[in-house]
């Protein structure tokens, strides 16, 4: 819940009843037994390896606080698999703030803390750093790199866990670990496996993790059960200070394999993550006909921590968001997964496309969000397309979005071209409603295939939007204009910029449902000046056209 200062109120072991073990050494050697006391066979001396192995079996919760003598990082080098967090009956915290020297964030957008605990892995091929296995755990204000998997929560029981304030992946310095090399299947964090209602970062500046460097993905979620997990005010992909590129090698975050309810982002305070610099997606939902519900809200996706502004090192190298079904469809693409929201997002600099939606994706939203371009409007392309929708989508809603600079605008096709698929399957349903689609490159700025030539007769393809014919604007006057397409169809119009035939859009000025002819009479605002306008038709599939050639509007007299 929300504290009254705003930040996140993390559940904390300090209670009547709890056990506190306190960490005074670097070093690595296991408990001499377990029987309540965190001592190796040295006395006095507590490792974080013995303390993890009495809270296995405590029956009170545990608190496990840091007090190594000396300044500076204290780095406690592990070689073998650390113990499982895994005791269901006594919750665990970790807390690297508590040793002398530490100072959590205070920075509203970057990661300045100043980490005391370094838990160092031998290798990325190897051994998995904290393991969790039991709810309501809480790992905080440590830094964690070096290993397979940094932050793996696995099973049914990983439920209600809490990561805050952590470094993942990367040094303390925000470097990347010497071993850093790809390693498939490595994650900075990963659920899994049932792991349920766990928050990886929460609201407040304190709260925030850096999620970046890992050998091949950022957070990842795998398996049914995965369900109703947050993911929340991170950096993923760039180190502490936003600036430098430490992407992972794949994608930032990715969403897989029969999970659902995953919440990326949010609109409240600090709820968004900034996703990037990553090597190939900033978020990518994909594979599995129970992959569904899942939520990419408010994020700044390819900008600086500001979202105000990109460099190369924010770039993400392939997509900004890609919703994919299958891994490849031999012959049809036909359903699979679905029921995803992509909203109120900045979306920019990835070199090849904003959103990209494929095989056989379907019943999703995409709204609301800034493609290509920033908020004060600057150009901020994805290079080559804003948004892609192909290969048997089905039931995609494209709505509100401002889609500005990019390669190209909307291109929607009923082939594949990640991997390529020239089977033709039908990619319909997909309502482009209210957007804002200007100043792209080359071609139409709304364009089903086949490319660059607007569907009117003998140009369409059946299986793309149900071959939506654009429609003919005519007898414009200052303040109306009459339009034709199919009978009952919804139109809109919009003010259309002053270059191109077809389009683009700068802004919606009504919409109305054609007669059984398939004609209706539009008015708009009269203006002192010439202006054009152009419009978009959606039939009863919920299936949009291209845009119309546009026609020119006269200055009212």
């Amino acid at each position: 819940m929300i504290g009254a200062a705003g930040a996140w109120n993390i559940p904390a072991a300090r209670s009547s009843g709890s056990v506190t073990f306190v960490v005074n050494t670097t070093g690595d050697s296991d408990d001499a037994a377990p029987n309540g006391i965190c001592q190796t066979q040295n006395a006095g001396e507590c490792t974080l390896r013995a303390a993890l192995t009495e809270a296995r079996v405590s029956t009170l919760p545990i608190e496990i606080d840091f007090a190594i003598a000396g300044s500076g990082v204290h780095t406690i080098s592990v070689s073998t698999p650390l113990p499982s967090i895994d005791n269901v009956n006594a919750p665990v915290v970790v807390d690297g703030m508590t040793q002398p020297g530490s100072v959590p964030n205070v920075d509203p957008l970057a990661m300045t803390a100043t980490f005391g605990i370094e838990i160092a892995g031998p290798g990325g091929s190897t051994i998995n750093g904290l393991t969790i296995a039991s709810p309501s755990n809480v790992i905080r204000g440590v830094d964690v790199h070096g290993f397979r998997k940094q932050m793996y929560l696995t099973g049914p029981n990983a439920a209600n866990n809490t990561i805050v304030g952590d470094i993942v992946g990367l040094t303390p310095t925000g470097e990347f670990d010497a071993n850093f090399a790809l390693n498939p299947g490595s994650s900075c964090v990963e659920l899994i496996k049932g792991a349920h209602g766990n928050h990886i970062g929460v609201p407040g500046d304190a709260n925030r993790n850096v999620v970046s460097g890992c050998d091949q993905k950022g957070i990842a979620l795998y398996n049914p059960g995965t369900a109703n997990n947050w993911i929340q005010n991170n950096i993923i992909g760039l180190d502490p200070t936003g600036t430098q590129r430490r992407g992972t090698k794949s994608h930032g975050v990715d969403i897989n394999s029969w999970s659902t309810s995953t919440t990326v982002g949010g609109l409240g305070w600090e709820e968004r993550n900034v996703i990037s610099g990553n090597n190939q997606s900033g978020v990518e939902i994909s594979h599995g006909a129970g992959t569904e519900y899942h939520a990419v809200i408010g994020n700044f996706i390819g900008t600086d921590l500001s979202g105000t502004t990109f460099s190369p090192a924010t770039v993400n190298g392939q997509i900004g968001v890609r919703l994919e079904g299958k891994p490849s469809c031999a012959g049809v693409c036909t359903a699979d997964e679905g029921f995803e929201t992509v909203t109120d997002n900045i979306i920019v600099n990835s070199t090849l496309a904003g959103v990209y939606v494929d095989k056989g994706v379907h019943d999703s939203l995409i709204a609301r969000n800034l493609i290509g371009v920033l908020p004060d409007g600057t150009a901020a392309p994805n290079v080559r397309f804003g948004v892609r929708i192909e290969a048997g989508a089905t039931r995609i809603t494209v709505a509100n979005n401002r889609i500005a600079f990019n390669g190209h605008g909307v291109q929607i096709a009923a082939t594949g071209a990640m991997p390529a698929n020239s089977t033709e399957s039908p990619t319909r349903s997909i309502e482009l409603t209210g957007n804002l689609i200007y100043s792209n490159g080359g071609g139409l700025p709304i364009d089903l295939a086949p490319w660059g030539v607007a569907n009117d007769v003998g140009h369409g393809d059946a299986n793309v939007n149900d071959d939506m014919r654009v429609p003919v604007l005519s007898m414009a006057t200052s303040n109306s204009v009459q339009v034709t397409t199919c009978s009952g169809c919804t139109v809109e119009l919009f003010e259309a910029t002053a270059t191109g035939s077809y389009g683009g859009a700068i802004a919606l000025l009504g919409s109305a449902t054609a007669d059984a002819a398939g004609t209706v009479v539009m008015s708009f605002p009269t203006a002192s000046v010439t202006r054009k306008a152009t419009s978009v038709a959606i039939n009863a599939q919920r299936s949009s056209s291209e845009f119309a050639r546009n026609v020119t509007v006269p200055a009212a007299h």
